[in-house]
C-alpha cells in the first residue's frame, strides 16, 4: 500500500487503534516516509504540498520520539526548503542526533545521504557550536497522538 501511495490505508493498518504509544516510531516513520513519498506523484501543487506536510509532521513525531530513521529524514526536510524553511542549525542538530543515536542499529544501518553528509559538512562553525547545543539541549518525548484530521 505505501508502494501505492496509500498512506491513509497503510496508517490504518500500521496503527489499526488510531493512537501512538512507545514503540510505534518505526510504524510513524513509515508513515511520515508514505506520505513524503507520494506527493512527488501528484500533479496537484496544494496536494503535494499537503502530502509533504503530513509527511513531515509524522517523521518529527518519530523523531521527537528518539527514532534514528526519522532524525535523519529530518536533516533532509530542514535542507530542502520545501515544508519547512531551510534552517542550517536545526539541520546540523538532527545530524548529531543521528550520529549519536546508537538505539536503533538493530533495525539496520540507516545510509546518510552522501549529498546531504557534504551539505551539512561545509557548515561554518558558528552553525556548529549552535546546533551541538540544540542537539544537548533535545530530549526525546513521548508519541503526540495521532490527530483526527491530517
Amino acid at each position: 500500500m505505501m508502494d501505492q501511495g496509500q498512506c491513509d490505508k497503510a496508517r490504518e493498518m500500521l496503527l489499526p487503534s488510531g493512537t501512538m504509544m512507545q514503540g510505534d516510531e518505526v510504524a510513524a516513520t513509515d508513515i511520515g516516509e508514505c506520505y513524503l513519498k507520494a506527493a512527488k506523484g501528484l500533479a496537484d501543487v496544494d496536494a503535494a504540498q499537503k502530502s509533504r506536510e503530513t509527511g513531515a509532521g509524522w517523521i518529527m513525531r518519530a523523531a521527537d520520539a528518539g527514532s534514528r530513521e526519522a532524525a535523519a529524514t529530518m536533516v533532509k526536510l530542514y535542507l530542502d526548503g520545501k515544508v519547512f524553511v531551510v534552517d542550517p542549525y536545526e539541520a546540523a542538530k538532527w545530524y548529531l542526533l543521528w550520529q549519536s543515536n546508537r538505539s536503533q542499529m538493530q533495525l539496520g544501518q540507516v545510509e546518510f545521504d552522501n549529498s546531504l553528509v557534504k551539505q551539512v559538512n561545509a557548515y561554518g562553525n558558528d552553525v556548529w557550536v549552535e546546533a551541538r547545543a540544540r542537539a544537548t539541549a533535545w530530549r526525546p518525548t513521548a508519541l503526540r497522538p495521532v490527530p483526527t484530521q491530517e
